[in-house]
């Protein structure tokens, strides 16, 4: 590539400005030329100047603004611009100027005016293809950006200009392991959808990992970690709920092996960024699981209601389950996926509509085993703009208890679902519990075992809607365990009224009367 093809490259990814007129009218130095980029006036304390023709503008005020960094040197008389690796010397009174590297000749030299540096638009931007506009009511050059990068970093470099500048603050635990928080430098950062975390750490910690816990707009808290290596860690932390404020906490391990790490700090980022990314989250359970999920490290995961998890397992983990957690707002929905051969393929229901879901990803601790713990955290996006309802999904216990569900209908005329099925438990059980659940109000339906079959008819005593299904076994004396569920759409208006018994109450066979018009008596037995 030629260095004035290469020079124009990085021209417009770092500043992606735009060109301004070849030549604006003279003005009188008593009027002092104004300078507004995409509505924001920049403060400078010398104003731009026209020479021969050109238009100069001050080289800080303008490259600050874009997030670049500049230094004076008083030795050489040479202004350096250093942004994103790259670096610019434009030297005081001369024509030429330094891109990395690369000579560049400008158009007018650069010149220094009370102490500022002034070079020439000509020379910043380079035909990027934004718009200008020259205002001689108010003396104003009004630049309008069209690069959508350029308008980011003009938003990042305005949030960080209101928010506080100070630097995080490190707890008390971060003295026992030599911690040391090198990026984000700020306590509060705006940043475009990514936020670059780095730092130092004891040697002795090597191979263990910074645990970070990223809480976003919808607060709730997902953790993922970064690789300690060389008493160093670094990475870059996907904010993948769009624009808002997110509140990250950093956690280190006193030792390399301490499965407890201490909070060392935090800090808080401020996404300018609109735009969703779907980038999963690692919990520190991952890295040992065994597991090796198919997933982009980058990028969207867009789908139509159901997301399809695959991917390979240590086959020591044959016959495990994965538990899919899908969440939307305060709505969840749950699948199982079982660990076969050394390999799993699953999907995991997305039923809230378009937009984003979360799909917590937890294998089973052992075969038969109740416990989960999570692995994985993907964000998907669902393409899909109509709410589809879950079908029904039982959950795996192993040889502890298995229950079996007849299928359900989508929907009932009458307020009344039919319900059946089976449970296998090795303690003996008088009834299953089946908590019906729409907006945020429940009821507790126990229906009663009979040589471990149950069936019945469970009320949606809160009129018209859809429902949701729980069906619970007991686990302990005092303890219910969720074993499927399902969602049912009532079509009948009017609210469903009947007995409540409670467990006990069926474990003592306990019965009362009802007026002949009540159907709830004909099978489910009501708390």
């Amino acid at each position: 590539m030629r260095r004035s093809d290469s020079w124009r490259q990085w021209l417009g990814s770092l500043l992606c400005l735009v060109v301004l007129m070849l030549a604006l009218p003279v003005q009188a130095e008593s009027q002092p030329i104004g300078l507004v980029v995409d509505g924001q006036k920049l403060a400078m304390d010398v104003p731009p100047l026209i020479v021969a023709g050109r238009t100069l503008v001050p080289l800080r005020a303008i490259m600050e603004a874009l997030g670049a960094r500049v230094e004076w040197n008083q030795g050489n008389k040479t202004a350096t611009v250093f942004h994103e690796g790259h670096v610019v010397a434009l030297p005081e009174g001369s024509g030429k100027a330094v891109v990395d590297g690369a000579e560049v000749t400008l158009d007018v030299p650069a010149q220094t005016v009370s102490g500022r540096m002034l070079v020439p638009v000509r020379f910043l931007v380079e035909a990027t293809g934004g718009e200008v506009d020259w205002s001689a009511s108010d003396n104003t050059v009004y630049l309008a950006v069209k690069n959508e990068a350029l308008k980011t970093t003009l938003r990042i470099t305005k949030a960080n200009r209101e928010l506080p500048g100070k630097p995080p603050e490190l707890w008390k635990a971060a003295s026992e392991m030599d911690f040391q928080l090198t990026a984000p430098s700020r306590e509060y950062t705006a940043v475009d959808g990514v936020v670059h975390v780095e730092g130092r750490v004891a040697a002795r910690l090597n191979g263990a990992r910074i645990v970070l816990v990223v809480q976003g707009p919808n607060g709730r808290g997902r953790e993922t970690t970064l690789p300690i290596g060389n008493g160093m860690f670094s990475g870059d932390i996907q904010l993948v709920e769009g624009a808002g404020s997110y509140t990250i906490e950093v956690y280190a391990p006193t030792q390399a092996n301490d499965g407890r790490p201490s909070r060392v700090t935090d800090f808080r980022a401020k996404n300018v960024s609109t735009r969703l990314r779907q980038s999963p989250y690692y919990p520190r359970g991952y890295a040992e699981s065994g597991l090796n999920l198919e997933l982009p490290t980058n990028g969207q995961i867009a789908v139509d209601t159901a997301f399809g998890l695959r991917g390979t397992a240590d086959v020591k983990l044959n016959g495990r389950f994965l538990w899919l957690e899908v969440e939307k707002g305060s709505a969840k929905w749950s699948s199982y996926v079982q660990i076969r051969d050394g390999k799993f393929d699953g999907q995991a229901h997305l039923g809230g509509g378009a937009g984003l879901h979360w799909v917590t990803v937890l294998l089973q601790d052992g075969i038969g085993s109740s416990s989960y713990a999570p692995v994985a955290y993907v964000p998907v996006m669902n393409t899909g703009v109509k709410a589809v309802r879950q079908p029904l999904v039982v959950m795996p216990f192993g040889q502890e208890a298995q229950l079996r569900v007849e299928p359900l209908p989508d929907s009932v005329p009458d307020g009344y679902v039919p319900v059946a099925g089976q449970l296998m438990s090795r303690e003996t059980a008088a009834s299953v519990l089946v908590r019906v659940t729409r907006g945020g109000e429940h009821d507790d339906v126990f229906i009663p075992l009979s040589e471990g079959r149950f069936a019945g008819r469970v009320p949606l005593a809160l009129g018209a809607g859809d429902y949701e299904l729980s069906f619970m076994i007991p686990w302990t004396s005092m303890e219910w365990r969720e074993a499927a569920t399902a969602h049912v759409t009532n079509q009948a208006v009017q609210v469903v009224r009947g007995f409540r018994y409670s467990a006990k109450a069926i474990e003592q066979n306990l019965q009362l009367t009802a007026p002949a018009t009540d159907p709830s008596t004909a099978g489910a037995k009501l708390l």
